[in-house]
């Protein structure tokens, strides 16, 4: 049987064909690199994990500045380390044990000198094949033929959501829209909340946009209403819902809040097996471009299987705007690249 998408329904398969083809314009530069720590393995090894998570360079070796002595660094492009370094084999930056961001600038700075000197590329991240070569119309039939696959999507619907893919990789002008990190700010942000359903866990996260103006109360119920009628396909990612509603039915401002749930929460409002759901991530916006940036960002974190293990992790909703605000910088910092 036939159903017309409506154009929420569209928006998100949309966004989610343009997250993962963007996703495919990366690979990244195999750096090499070795981390030093003049506090002890440890500290080192928590540095390590902390540039995994931002970059995906080859650390060569983890060791102390007494270690680093007795290394072969000949193969190495550059030395991390959490101190000033009397004598270096090669080049070296020094950067906080923690990684704020300005030492991620820093280091995605010294790789673009590093680049330069050898004469190649000055991104770090080199940009695959677009949308309007081979590659490009290759990835085009991929998704003609993944929309093929979607139970009842008119043709009329398929049309035009291959038509906004390839516009949205044309016109891609979303730099005065709202950055992921502005919109989950601390105040927006609750841990371990404890409901017992859907409807709660939208209604909890819904609550705190009420409360700061962005939404009406229908929207709340606009909300659990599109999840009714629609099904759980605002799970965007295994264990995390984006829950939203048309802008024309109550929504007042672009925002975002999230609740971590302390218990998980069954989104499945259809037939079969349960659909579990650990984050709700409420949306608000008052047109279909400002929200884009936010969540095209939101989806293109969530792929990455650490990211929740991190948010599992926070301790404060301080911390986890942080880890947020982190994440995003690491896309905004490919996107430059790319630039």
């Amino acid at each position: 049987m036939s159903h017309h998408f409506d154009q929420d329904e569209q928006d998100y398969i949309i966004v989610h064909f343009c997250a993962a083809m963007e996703r495919l314009k990366w690979k990244e530069h195999d750096f090499r690199v070795v981390v030093v720590c003049g506090n002890g393995i440890g500290t080192a090894q928590v540095l390590t994990v902390k540039l995994r998570s931002r970059f995906g360079f080859n650390i060569m070796g983890v060791t102390s500045v007494h270690g680093l002595q007795q290394m072969d660094c000949r193969e190495v492009d550059l030395i991390i380390t959490t101190t000033a370094l009397k004598e270096s084999p090669c080049p070296y930056i020094v950067v906080s044990p923690l990684i704020s961001e300005a030492d991620v600038l820093r280091i995605s700075r010294a790789f673009n000198e590093i680049t330069e000197q050898s004469g190649g590329s000055a991104n770090v991240f080199q940009e695959s094949q677009g949308i309007g070569d081979t590659a490009g119309e290759g990835l085009m039939t991929f998704m003609e033929s993944k929309l093929d696959e979607m139970e009842g999507l008119e043709c009329q619907d398929k049309a035009m959501i291959l038509e906004n893919i390839k516009g949205f990789f044309e016109n891609y002008q979303l730099s005065s829209t709202p950055f992921l990190h502005e919109l989950l700010i601390p105040e927006h942000i609750v841990l371990d909340m404890d409901c017992s359903n859907y409807s709660e866990a939208i209604a909890a996260a819904g609550q705190i946009l009420l409360d700061g103006g962005f939404i009406d109360g229908c929207y709340i119920e606009a909300m659990v209403e599109n999840i009714e009628k629609n099904g759980p396909y605002i799970v965007v990612s295994e264990g995390f819902a984006v829950p939203h509603a048309g802008f024309d039915a109550g929504s007042k401002a672009v925002g975002m809040s999230l609740i971590r749930l302390e218990n998980s929460v069954d989104f499945n409002t259809k037939t079969g097996s349960p659909i579990w759901v650990d984050y709700v991530c409420c949306l608000s916006t008052v047109d279909d471009q400002q929200h884009l940036k936010a969540f095209f960002h939101l989806v293109n974190i969530l792929t990455d299987p650490r990211v929740k293990e991190d948010f599992h992790r926070a301790e404060s909703p301080k911390q986890f705007a942080q880890m947020i605000k982190d994440y995003e910088l690491k896309l905004i910092l490919k996107d430059k690249e790319r630039r």
